[in-house]
Order: structure tokens, then C-alpha cells, then sequence
């Protein structure tokens, strides 16, 4: 008949909780759920605020990012077309400084050496 026993799994000890225990208990931790849910239910705005935050950062840094590689690429162009700009300007000069030989056949030169050994 023991194991027929539909209360034998209770506690009927003196250390056993009475009711009135066991339903304050009970209000404290419903209380405490309470304020985790609170709790819980502002974490989670927090979160989506911050997602969205950081959606938008993302966002703004490719966007400055491509625009930065498209400035960088603007200017190496830039700068590619004031080297060979440089260089043009150097070869007409060189040229025209070798014309410019050529026309008196040095003579040019040569005065200007007399010249400095006249004055010396």
C-alpha cells in the first residue's frame, strides 16, 4: 500500500515551508521575472537602435570609401597628365636649346667663355 501512496512525495517535516512562506516566495520571484522582462525588453530596443546605428555607419564608410578611391584615382589621372605635361615641356625645351646650339654653331658658347676669361 506504500507504493500507492498519493502523497508520499511531500514534504510533512516541521523544516518544511508553510504557505504563507512559499507565497511570498512566490511574489518575490514573480517581482524579480517582472523586472528581468523590463529589463529584457529595453536591451533589446537598445539593440536594434544600436543595428541601425551601425547600419548606417556601414553605409556612410562605403560610401566615403568609394568616394575616396574615385578622388584618388582622379588625381593619379591628374598627376599622370601634368608628368607627361613636365616631360614635353622638358623635351621642347632641350630641343629648343639644341636648335638654338646649332643655329650659330656653338659660337653662342664660345663668347661667353672669352668673355668670363676677359674679365677675370
Amino acid at each position: 500500500m506504500a507504493d500507492d501512496d498519493l502523497y508520499g512525495d511531500l514534504d510533512t517535516s516541521v523544516t518544511g515551508l508553510s504557505s504563507v512562506h512559499l507565497k511570498a516566495q512566490l511574489k518575490e520571484l514573480q517581482a524579480k521575472h517582472e523586472a528581468l522582462l523590463k529589463e529584457a525588453g529595453g536591451l533589446q530596443h537598445a539593440n536594434a537602435t544600436l543595428g541601425a546605428r551601425n547600419q548606417v555607419l556601414e553605409r556612410n564608410m562605403s560610401v566615403l570609401f568609394a568616394t575616396a578611391q574615385t578622388e584618388i584615382a582622379r588625381k593619379d589621372k591628374t598627376i599622370q597628365s601634368l608628368r607627361e605635361e613636365l616631360q614635353q615641356a622638358q623635351e621642347k625645351s632641350a630641343q629648343s636649346f639644341h636648335d638654338y646650339r646649332g643655329r650659330d654653331g656653338g659660337h653662342a658658347q664660345h663668347h661667353r667663355s672669352y668673355n668670363r676669361e676677359q674679365r677675370r
